[in-house]
């Protein structure tokens, strides 16, 4: 199973779960060609939904994909040695600007071409906000990031603080919509910053936290996300070996977070985190799709959110 994000959220919890699978393609052998399906998992029948549409073959490797309404948007790529992209360069790896869109409203019509974006991206970082798409780093020329009108199906180029370094940080996940505030909360080297979407300004929210390159999820005021206990290494194995972290982003402080159940899989601190509601979360490891509960301390009523 290729990566996946959530969408259709019932009260902000998580029903449905949204995700692609690489497959060799039907038309032709070559290992350098291979189509992409999409599913969806409903994660209360554990049912996985019949190929939604396969993206076109314009669609290459590094894309990101994020939902708006019933709307899916995947974004960017690139391509190494590929024979089918005209504008490919042998034995380098050239990145593209291509965005496709699947609509839920009216699924015959498979996926379609929307406008591309102002500059090739691979795996950009991109979340969704008030009816604008945000895409943050993946470019090889150094674009900060660029931003996605979907009424107005217009692209535009969105500045980084003026105070920030460009030459010593780039943007990293996590990268989310704090949806009270009308703000993006983004980690940019190691600093936790916020943009305001609604008067287009920026906050450095904490300058000290010190914040891993990791997905997270953001229930209520407390931002969730993974740390390998030794800070070592990209993956950790066990809940004894895998720390769950809580930050208040509204009192800016650290809160006391436990597991309140056991798992023992290959974690990555990049795998995508959401919140099932009460004190459930899961996580997508190499080894499947994870469950697990975690209890906040630090906030009244149990911790449940």
């Amino acid at each position: 199973m290729g990566r996946p994000f959530g969408t259709r959220e019932r009260d902000g919890v998580l029903e449905t779960l949204l995700f692609c699978a690489w497959r060799q393609s039907d038309s032709n052998s070559d290992p350098r060609y291979f189509s992409v399906d999409w599913h969806t998992l409903n994660l209360e029948t554990r049912e996985i939904s019949p190929n939604l549409g396969t993206m076109p073959p314009e669609a290459r490797q590094g894309t990101s994909a994020v939902a708006w309404l019933n709307r899916v948007y995947v974004l960017g790529g690139c391509c190494s040695r590929d024979p089918s992209c005209p504008d490919g360069v042998m034995n380098k790896t050239h990145f593209h600007n291509s965005v496709f869109c699947f609509d839920f409203d009216q699924p015959h019509r498979g996926w379609k071409a929307a406008p591309p974006m102002l500059f090739p991206r691979m795996n950009p970082i991109v979340v969704a906000a008030k009816g604008k798409i945000y895409a943050f780093g993946g470019s090889d020329f150094g674009h900060f990031a660029q931003v996605f009108d979907v009424s107005g199906s217009s692209w535009e180029v969105l500045s980084p603080p003026l105070d920030l370094d460009m030459d010593h940080g780039r943007v990293t996940y996590p990268v989310l919509f704090d949806s009270p505030r009308s703000r993006i909360l983004l980690n940019f080297g190691g600093h936790l910053n916020a943009y305001h979407v609604d008067d287009k300004s920026w906050e450095c929210i904490n300058e000290n936290l010190d914040f891993p390159p990791s997905e997270a999820a953001l229930v209520d005021n407390v931002l969730y996300y993974l740390v390998d206990e030794d800070l070592t290494g990209a993956y950790c194995f066990s809940d004894r070996e895998c720390s769950l972290k809580a930050y208040d982003v509204v009192e800016n402080k650290m809160l006391p977070v436990k597991w309140l159940s056991k798992f023992s899989v290959d974690v990555s601190n990049f795998s995508r985190l959401y919140h099932l509601g009460n004190d459930q979360f899961l996580f997508h490891s190499n080894a499947g799709i994870v469950r697990f509960m975690a209890l906040n301390e630090g906030i009244g009523d149990g911790g449940r959110q």
